[in-house]
C-alpha cells in the first residue's frame, strides 16, 4: 500500500519586508513546479479581479508564475499534492479580497497548438 502524501503550500506575497522572502519563495515554487515534469500548463481561473471574471491561458512552464501576477499588490497561495500532475492557487488582491481560484494542469496537445 502506498502512502498518499499531504498537499502542502507554498506563499509568495508582494507586501513581504524583504526580498530574499519572495525570491525564496518564487524559488521553491518554481521547483516544484519544475518537478511535475510538464512543459506547457493550461490554467483555469475564476474569480479574477472586481468583475469575479473567468479565464484560461495556456503557459510555458517557466512563465507560469508571472501568468498569475497582478500589476499592483497581491498574495499568491500555490498548493501542491507530491506525485500530481495537478496544481491549484489561490491570489488575493484588493480586487479579489475573497480569492480567485486557479487550477493548474497540464495543457494538452490542441490546447497548445490553439494557443501558442
Amino acid at each position: 500500500m502506498t502512502k498518499q502524501l499531504d498537499p502542502y503550500t507554498i506563499e509568495l506575497d508582494t507586501d513581504c519586508e524583504n526580498d530574499w522572502e519572495w525570491d525564496s519563495a518564487a524559488l521553491g515554487i518554481q521547483a516544484h513546479i519544475d518537478d511535475m515534469g510538464i512543459e506547457y500548463f493550461h490554467v483555469t481561473g475564476t474569480g479574477m479581479n472586481w468583475t469575479r471574471s473567468t479565464g484560461f491561458i495556456v503557459t510555458d512552464r517557466n512563465n507560469l508564475i508571472a501568468a498569475l501576477q497582478l500589476d499592483g499588490s497581491y498574495r499568491l497561495v500555490f498548493t501542491f499534492t507530491p506525485g500530481e500532475k495537478t496544481a491549484t492557487a489561490m491570489r488575493y488582491s484588493h480586487d479579489e479580497p475573497v480569492g480567485a481560484s486557479f487550477t493548474i494542469r497540464e495543457a494538452t496537445e490542441q490546447e497548445r497548438t490553439d494557443w501558442l
